[in-house]
Order: C-alpha cells, then structure tokens, then sequence
C-alpha cells in the first residue's frame, strides 16, 4: 500500500505537509542538541544488549516517522565518525526536507532519508535493523497492529524497538478538546480557521475545563510549536490512547516482549510502582503479590497523569547487566552526566559524612556515605571494572578502616542500587568502549568542528 492509497493516511499526511512535528529550526542546531531520551545509546545498550553492544561496528538504526528529525539527528550525533547508518522514512516530504536540513547543518554523513509510509516497509528491501524508533507515530495509524508488524518485519532477531504510544487516562482533557473542536469545527475545510478556531476556544476555557485545570502540563508544547502544538494536541484526525494493560497485550498479539518502560528522568520503576502512591504495608503486600504488568496497571490508575508510554519492544527475551558480574562497568548515564556532575558528586562525597541529596530535576536521591563510600568515588571513572574498582579502594594507602573486598563491594551495590533507581547510573561489559557522550559532550563537538 503506497502514500497515496488509504483515505485516513491522506488526511494525516496533509496535516504534517501543512503543520510539519514538531516545530524546528534547522538555525537552531548551532545551539542546541534535542536529546530523545530513549535513543541515548547507553541506554539502549542497557536494556536491549545488556551492556555488550558495540555502536562502532556495523550498527542500523531505523527512525519510521521520524518528522522533522529529533530522533534521527541525536542517533547520528551520537554516532558520528562510526561506519553506523541511520534510517528516516515518514510521509511528509515537509518534514522530511526539515529533517534533512538539520542533518547538513551538522555535516552528518550517517543518515539517509526515505519518503513512504512505515506500512510500506516490508516491500522496500532496506534491509534489518539493530534498532528501531518509532515515537508518537503508532497510535495515528489507523491499524497500529499492522504498523508494529512492519516495523518487526526488518528488525533484527536481536534487535531493540523503543516506542512511545498515548497513554489513556492522563490523556482524558486531551480528548475532551478534540471532541469539543470536531463540533466547533464541523463543515470547516481549511485547516489554518480550524486552527485559528482552536485557539480562540483555549484561550476562552473557562476554569472548569479540565484542559485548564491542567493548563501547566500543555503550555511548553503549545509555546514551543504554536499552531503545530495546536493542530497535534487537539485537531488530530487519526489519534487513540493505551493502557498499560492494553500496550502488553498489543505487543505480545505482534510476538514482541515488553523489556521495560521508560520515563524521560529515570522515573519508572517510580512511576510504574503502586509504591509510589500507596504507603499502607497491608495492601502493599497484596498488591506486590500480583503480576508486574498488573501492578503497573494499578499505578497507572492511581496516578492517572500518564500521558505517554514508552518503552522497549524486542523480539526475544532480554537481560540486563548484573552488578554481580564484577567484570561490568558501572558509569553515569548520559542524561544524568551532564558536564561537572562526577565532579560535583565527588566533592559533595569528599566533604560531608552527613546523607547527601542529589538532585538532578526532577528526579532526587539521598545517600548516606559510608566508610569507603569516598574511595569509590575516587576510582569511578566510567573506565574501571567493578573489581577493579574494589581492588583500587582496598589497596589505596587512605583506607584506614581495613575494609574487606565484601564490605567494599556492599557498599558499592548500595551505592549502584541507589543510582540505579532512576537510571542515572548503569552497566557495560568492560569489551565495550566507552563512547557514549553526554548532549552537552555532543554540541560541544559540533559548535567547535563547525
């Protein structure tokens, strides 16, 4: 089935030729780097090759609507001067001349671009990919099935999927206004007056509207893309939404495994946790009798703020790196390693016997320093073994407790535990180099080789 032939994608396809998502500048690229969070390369590597991958060789990575290129840039950046080819197929020839733009304002070599419909993947003899994005683009088809098919049809046995879909609940005034819009607009065929009828509508929402009770959550996306926010958020002509039990079911009908959900500041093992909002131990402990995916679905209910569902797709059952395996590299995340920040835990470290809170917004942990907590510190690196980090603190001519290679490791995986809770800190096989760099790592390298 090519661009042209089903009538719901005519409608969608028009919506991004005329309103191209979301809204960007390839000028801007001279000043900032858009980070995707789950295309960060130490992350991948993480949850879908536990820790073993090795981005310089031979790497393919698809982005299958990818609009105007957020994904495709950040995976080439991240992969620059590697043998790495990144795909980017969409319909929208505007988004995709944007896309483009960005690419060659950065001198990037790596990617390649293909104007079609992901449907048409299976028919175009691209080749199987190692990884495969596909962001806010599923849940607008009008069989999102026969889209993850497609996308599964040219990944690798091995390969990782990272996708993010609507989520139900947290989208309910989102629905709300589109239903609203549909009645204020009907009988109207130009696309800029159903625009301009949206905003004079959301600027006169009255404070009972939920969309306004919630104002705070839709203002930086209408701020940043204006008439783009406005036609996505509530003019959109092909849009549903998922539960968390409905994302399982409708992986496990394509023959995918759900690795894990993602959260853009390392929130999920909080934000899909019933912890996280219930206190009472009773029901605790009912509740954590029960299978994960239904003790995600309850806290989805509970919260009822989730707006989107990301997270990982494979075709085969994935582990991730165990901190028992002493052979692994522990290192910050490249989100949470921005520049400075091994300084700054280090020297908060160095200073201080009392707990420490460390803030990376908005996420937040405390630690209590041990005896050797200090030491540790001082061989992390993002290069050392955990056992050679354990040798390095029990042979350092500081240590003056005689702390024993299990007390040191105790209070590593105390450390690693905590870290780990947020994905702030992870793990690589020591085969693996470490290449990963943070965006402001990446946009440094740009603004200086420009």
């Amino acid at each position: 089935m090519g661009i042209e032939k089903a009538t719901y994608l005519k409608e969608v396809r028009s919506q991004y030729e005329n309103y191209p998502y979301p809204r960007r500048n390839p000028e801007d690229e001279r000043k900032k780097l858009w980070q995707p969070f789950f295309d960060s390369l130490d992350l991948i590597n993480y949850f879908g090759f536990e820790g073993k991958k090795d981005f310089r060789k031979n790497f393919r990575a698809l982005v299958a609507g990818g609009g105007t290129g957020d994904a495709t840039t950040y995976l080439a950046e991240q992969l620059r001067g590697t043998d790495a080819e990144i795909v980017q197929i969409d319909m929208s020839s505007a988004s995709i001349d944007i896309a483009k733009k960005r690419s060659e304002m950065r001198g990037l070599t790596n990617t390649k671009f293909i104007h079609n419909s992901l449907l048409e993947l299976p028919n175009l003899d691209i080749g199987k990919f190692d990884y495969i994005n596909c962001s806010g683009v599923l849940h607008h088809l009008a069989n999102p099935g026969e889209g993850l098919l497609a996308l599964k049809s040219v990944l690798k046995e091995d390969g990782v999927m990272g996708i993010m879909v609507y989520a139900q609940y947290g989208r309910t005034p989102t629905y709300f206004m589109q239903e609203l819009m549909r009645m204020v607009n009907k009988g109207e065929p130009d696309m800029q007056q159903r625009v301009a009828n949206c905003k004079a509508v959301y600027y006169d929402l009255p404070e009972t509207n939920w969309v306004k009770r919630d104002e705070a959550a839709y203002r930086d996306e209408i701020e940043q893309s204006d008439d783009v926010g406005f036609y996505d958020l509530f003019l959109h002509t092909q849009d549903r939404a998922y539960t968390v039990p409905q994302v399982y079911d409708w992986a496990g009908e394509c023959g995918l495994k759900l690795l894990t959900f993602l959260d853009q500041y390392g929130h999920e093992k909080q934000l899909y946790s019933p912890a996280n909002y219930i206190k009472n131990p009773m029901v605790l402990e009912k509740i954590a009798g029960l299978p994960l995916k239904e003790q995600q679905a309850i806290a989805e209910i509970l919260a009822c703020t989730f707006r989107k569902h990301s997270f990982y797709l494979s075709k085969q059952e994935k582990k991730i790196p165990e901190f028992e395996t002493l052979e692994n590299v522990p290192f910050f995340s490249t989100y949470f390693s921005q520049d400075g920040v091994y300084a700054n835990v280090y020297n908060a470290v160095s200073s201080t016997s009392e707990t420490l809170n460390i803030s990376n917004p908005p996420g937040r942990i405390s630690i209590k320093p041990g005896n050797v907590t200090k030491l540790i510190f001082k061989y992390f690196d993002g290069e050392r073994s955990i056992a050679e980090i354990i040798a390095a603190v029990k042979n350092d001519p500081g240590l003056s407790s005689g702390a024993s290679e299990e007390e040191i490791y105790s209070e590593f995986a105390r450390i690693y535990k905590t870290f780990n809770t947020f994905d702030w800190m992870l793990l690589r096989d020591k085969s693996v180099p470490n290449t990963v760099k943070s965006v402001s790592e990446l946009q440094k390298y740009f603004s200086n080789s420009a």
